[in-house]
């Protein structure tokens, strides 16, 4: 909770306190930390800035223990290919968590992956009479060139989905 969330709870308390003839805000312990509170909040970052750098994760992605793929394990290829649908997805966790393998809705070739959620599954944002839209993933190909296909991942997502299915089939 952020300083102003904790100040609103503390004037809250302090309105029920008031009818039983109670008074905390003289009270020299809260006072400090609410003072304690604000300055940790006054010295965040300001903006919508991650505190993380996309470019050092996905670099991160193209070595151990992700790559090579003949040397990742289940746990690791799971890891990076969930980071990756959910970055080109722009999707929330729920409609992640809810994404079928089935093969009459997953459809992956080259040029894109189509995903598609659960039957029946309604997201939060969607309105409970409309069917959910399948999500498009293009190929990442045309832009970033030629990619040795055993090895390949984010640009059509084929490497990681085969796996998948090859352990679901097994």
């Amino acid at each position: 909770m952020g300083y102003s969330c904790i100040s609103n709870h503390r004037s809250a308390i302090d309105s029920v306190l008031s009818l039983l003839k109670q008074d905390i805000t003289d009270d020299e312990t809260i006072n400090n930390m609410m003072r304690a509170l604000k300055r940790t909040a006054q010295h965040r970052k300001i903006g919508n800035q991650p505190d993380w750098s996309l470019s050092v994760v996905l670099e991160s992605l193209q070595h151990s223990p992700y790559e090579p793929r003949a040397r990742a394990g289940l746990r690791e290829w799971t890891m990076k290919t969930v980071f990756l649908v959910a970055l080109a997805s722009g999707r929330r966790v729920n409609e992640i968590q809810n994404f079928s393998i089935s093969h009459e809705v997953l459809r992956i070739s080259k040029n894109e992956a189509v995903l598609s959620t659960r039957y029946g599954f309604t997201a939060k944002t969607q309105a409970p009479q409309d069917t959910a839209p399948h999500i498009r993933i293009p190929s990442l190909a045309p832009i970033v060139g030629p990619v040795d296909w055993e090895t390949e991942v984010v640009v059509s997502g084929e490497g990681a989905a085969g796996v998948y299915l090859a352990h679901e089939t097994d």
